[in-house]
């Protein structure tokens, strides 16, 4: 297995560029292996280069082998060994979203030889339509109905759901910090936006 460093990939690209650029764009042939190559070394920079957005750490016990569960969080900790437990750490990256292609409508004429036909160009379009909606919604991280807390706190005493950006919690806010029934209803780190909770169904 070969080991690729930043440099080795940042050399790669300049490089390609260099020769791109020294024969103009529009010609350049390049072949399969070289342009497998040239991808590879791009694909290679870019995740050499990316922040991870999240921590893992889990616990192995020196003594008796055991494993405990990973920990998320978002604070970095240090790999370390102790007497008992040795500290394991892996960062944890995003993966950048795949392209989304939107498929052509479905013209619906009159001549459709069955119900079945109309029926599935009714359907395409109503999921063309949804897939086209979706696209402008509103950032993943933060959906709609969240509050940012240097917009606006809570009611002082009232039940919400917290996050920190990536974890989702419930609590309460009591005019100076942020409170929790149990730690399992906490979130690490700050809480930047908060949501009321849904009304109770009625009956």
């Amino acid at each position: 297995m070969s080991t690729i460093t930043k440099e080795l990939a940042k050399l790669f690209r300049k490089i390609t560029n260099s020769e791109i650029d020294a024969e103009g764009n529009a010609h350049v042939v390049l072949s399969p292996a070289d342009s497998l190559l040239i991808n590879n070394a791009r694909i290679a920079l870019a995740s050499l280069e990316a922040e991870p957005v999240a921590w893992a750490h889990r616990l192995i016990n020196k003594r008796n082998g055991v494993v405990h569960p990973w920990v998320y969080g978002s604070a970095e900790a240090c790999p370390s060994e102790g007497d008992i437990f040795n500290i394991e750490v892996m960062p944890l990256y995003t993966v950048p979203p795949a392209p989304v292609s939107v498929p052509d409508a479905m013209e619906m004429d009159d001549d459709f030889d069955s119900s079945f036909e109309h029926g599935k160009a009714v359907g395409w379009n109503a999921y063309r339509a949804a897939m086209l909606q979706g696209a402008d919604g509103n950032s993943p991280v933060i959906p709609d109905g969240w509050v940012a807390c240097s917009e606006r706190m809570p009611e002082g005493m009232t039940d919400v759901h917290i996050s920190n950006g990536h974890d989702i919690g419930q609590g309460w806010w009591d005019g100076d910090t942020w409170q929790t029934q149990h730690d399992y209803y906490s979130v690490p780190g700050d809480v930047t936006h908060w949501m009321p909770l849904p009304n109770p169904p009625k009956e």
